[in-house]
């Protein structure tokens, strides 16, 4: 089977199996028969003790605001700047991350936001961007051997003092076999840089893979991050925008074993087929 097929579907396992479900439900009522839809239950029902024990596995609960970071893909032909500014006021975020950052939303954020928030990164393509709430106390980034990716951008920032990396990426698209090379090169340059600079982090942006697909359980795995903890089974979508009722997280805000997190919310719309996503990040209690 085709990596980057794999890499795709897999985000969408609880759709296919949900789907399975209705299907065999269907054919229990049209064949008149128990069997169908007494497996259709055990799926449902092995699918939620199955997601609900894994999403566990992947969050440190936690309360408190020591920062509050929101990631955003704009969207290249985005233009609805009055809904992300809504967003914005609604999230209230101290740390702005976005991608898919084109000129437009460069002059738009400087002049719509940019007597609150200033840029505390870029990334060499300067599509991926870290914005910083004016006034919050900053710290140098170290010297790394190791590249950038292309598409993330690394600035640091003061969590209750704590100096702390703050990682915006945006993975491309498993969407065919080379670009889901370019993927596996971009997540491996993010844990390269996390692992070189030894630092507390939080990594935020637009992942393109929910926490199931192989890559990104890699990922968290490999970098021992947590994902900020949420009620419910399942992890709230952030894609598609128009349907999230059928959609996956793939914008994620991840934090290294020093904090713990917490989802604030997902969305509200801003004109884009992402919906941004706002976590409360906070010092564990030792």
């Amino acid at each position: 089977m085709n990596a980057s097929f794999l890499e795709s579907g897999l985000n969408f396992l609880p759709q296919i199996v949900s789907g399975l479900a209705l299907l065999l439900a269907a054919t229990a009522v049209v064949a008149r028969r128990a069997w169908p839809l007494v497996l259709a239950a055990a799926l449902i029902a092995g699918l939620g003790v199955g997601l609900a024990a894994y999403k566990a596995t992947l969050s440190v609960p936690g309360d408190g605001r020591g920062l509050r970071v929101m990631t955003a893909n704009l969207l290249y032909s985005n233009t609805d700047v009055p809904a992300f500014n809504r967003a914005v006021r609604a999230s209230d975020p101290d740390v702005l991350v976005v991608q898919e950052r084109v000129a437009f939303w460069t002059e738009a954020i400087g002049r719509t936001l940019g007597s609150a928030y200033a840029i505390l990164a870029t990334s060499p393509a300067s599509n991926t961007a870290v914005y910083i709430r004016k006034g919050l106390p900053t710290c140098p980034v170290p010297e790394l051997r190791t590249p950038i990716a292309e598409n993330a951008a690394l600035g640091c920032a003061l969590i209750e003092e704590v100096p702390t990396l703050v990682l915006g990426v945006h993975a491309p698209r498993p969407r065919d076999p080379m670009a889901e090379a370019d993927r596996i090169a971009s997540l491996a340059a993010y844990r390269a840089t996390l692992a070189e600079a030894g630092m507390p982090h939080i990594v935020a942006g637009d992942f393109n893979g929910s926490p199931i697909a192989p890559g990104m359980a890699a990922f968290l795995d490999e970098t021992s991050v947590s994902m900020p903890a949420e009620p419910g089974v399942w992890f709230a979508s952030s894609w598609p925008a128009a349907i999230p009722a059928v959609g996956v997280r793939i914008d994620h805000v991840l934090v290294s074993g020093e904090f713990a997190a917490r989802l604030v919310r997902v969305g509200p719309p801003i004109g884009s087929d992402h919906l941004p996503v706002t976590v409360d990040v906070a010092r564990r209690e030792r």
